[in-house]
């Protein structure tokens, strides 16, 4: 099981993979997994227009306009994006993806919806632009809004709230360091940038948007931050190219970026909430956080002894855990 979608009134839907033995060169599928009451479940294999070389599988599943959408892929015969639609999370019909987002390559991250549009977030094939998609029907989509990616293969994100969409990236500052950015719609079309000059997200150091969460408190960003000096020995040192021949190249891994809260009331005004900063035992790593409880609950390590220890905390406003 790779997530849990639940809106009110609606099913509980997850997702991820079930064996289907001689079905292809992996013996499983893609598959959604419903439940009205959390404790008995169906799993339902996706497999509508898969040939019988090819597997599918299931990177998110939303609720919307006329029902769900599960979207993905297909490998590998040939590998391609692909959107599955259901009505109720039983049946599940394969669409033909169509629009501006058919020829631009669909790689989404992340798909949300309101009362009559759904909104996609991702990336291009190379991952250097973020782009968020908007459509009517889940199947014909238009760009709405297109970023300059600060580092290849970073994650742009959105998620809706009361007041419309808000949607994050990281791009490159002015002065060349990595920057928050957040922009907000009320219809999922039109798209502003908001606090371009907030202290929390731009300017000196390094910062990195992966994940927003809206909860009770208003929103959460999970993500990471840095200074310049640690990013800049991290390039230095990762650059393989440059060191003499060896019999085996040398294993780097090199990290600039701890984990970090961005909080907001409104997302207009940010706070940067450093876990370090926090006494007694408290989550150095932001694994999985969601909303609930009427605040946030995270699962990742903790700073006690043990660690790494996965720890499930909980917090009434992202700052005391």
């Amino acid at each position: 099981l790779d997530g849990l979608a639940a809106a009110a009134g609606d099913p509980l839907i997850g997702w991820g993979r079930m064996p289907m033995d001689g079905r292809n060169q992996f013996n499983d599928m893609g598959a959604v997994f419903v439940s009205e009451d959390g404790r008995s479940w169906r799993a339902i294999p996706i497999d509508h227009a898969v040939n019988a070389a090819n597997a599918s599988s299931i990177s998110g599943v939303a609720a919307g306009p006329g029902g769900y959408l599960a979207f993905g892929a297909v490998c590998c015969e040939p590998e391609s994006p692909a959107i599955w639609h259901s009505p109720d999370g039983s049946a599940w019909t394969r669409q033909e993806i169509t629009g501006d987002l058919a020829e631009g390559g669909f790689n989404p991250a992340r798909t949300v919806s309101g009362a009559d549009v759904w909104v996609a977030a991702g990336t291009d094939a190379p991952g250097t632009t973020g782009t968020l998609w908007a459509s009517a029907d889940g199947l014909s989509w238009d760009p709405v809004l297109s970023v300059e990616l600060g580092m290849p293969g970073w994650p742009m994100d959105v998620a809706l709230t009361a007041d419309g969409f808000v949607a994050i990236a990281t791009i490159t500052g002015p002065d060349g360091t990595h920057d928050g950015a957040i922009w907000t719609s009320t219809d999922g079309r039109d798209w502003q940038r908001v606090s371009e000059d907030d202290p929390a997200l731009v300017g000196q150091g390094e910062s990195r948007l992966d994940r927003i969460v809206p909860f009770a408190g208003g929103l959460a960003i999970i993500g990471g931050h840095g200074s310049t000096e640690d990013r800049r020995q991290c390039e230095g040192i990762s650059m393989i190219g440059e060191l003499p021949p060896a019999p085996q190249p040398p294993a780097i891994s090199c990290g600039w970026a701890f984990d970090h809260l961005w909080l907001s009331p409104d997302g207009g005004r940010w706070q940067r909430v450093d876990p370090a900063d926090a006494r007694g035992l408290h989550p150095i790593e932001f694994r999985k956080v969601v909303g609930g409880g009427p605040g946030l609950v995270l699962l990742g390590e903790a700073s006690g002894p043990e660690s790494p220890d996965t720890t499930l905390f909980t917090s009434p406003d992202g700052i005391r855990w």
